[in-house]
């Protein structure tokens, strides 16, 4: 799974949620573990799309295999982060806001 393809597939997955209730533009970082798959997405009021840079908010650390998962829909971002199958590195409340918004988009 390309890193291009796998980010546009994560990209597209969140996008048609809708925009995250968020007051400001955020940025969160997915990272796969064990590659150079790696993509940095804003997330706001304006919706969701990739965004340049590494700087983040949140970080969230991967395996491939999630990864490919949550790009295929086999896995929610809920799932994966209650079964531990995600690391999670930033602003705590962020990602309590984004947690309600993921389990919305189910």
């Amino acid at each position: 799974m390309g890193a291009t393809t796998w980010a546009a597939q994560v990209v597209a997955r969140l996008a048609a949620a809708g925009p995250p209730p968020l007051a400001r533009e955020v940025r969160v970082a997915l990272i796969v573990e064990g590659t150079a798959d790696h993509v940095t997405l804003a997330l706001g009021p304006g919706g969701v799309h990739a965004a340049d840079g590494d700087v983040a908010d949140l970080t969230v650390r991967l395996e491939a295999s999630d990864a490919r998962a949550l790009a295929e829909g086999r896995l929610t971002g809920v799932e994966a982060l209650r079964s531990g199958r995600v690391r999670v590195r930033g602003d705590a409340a962020l990602l309590v806001e984004l947690l309600g918004w993921l389990s919305a988009t189910r």
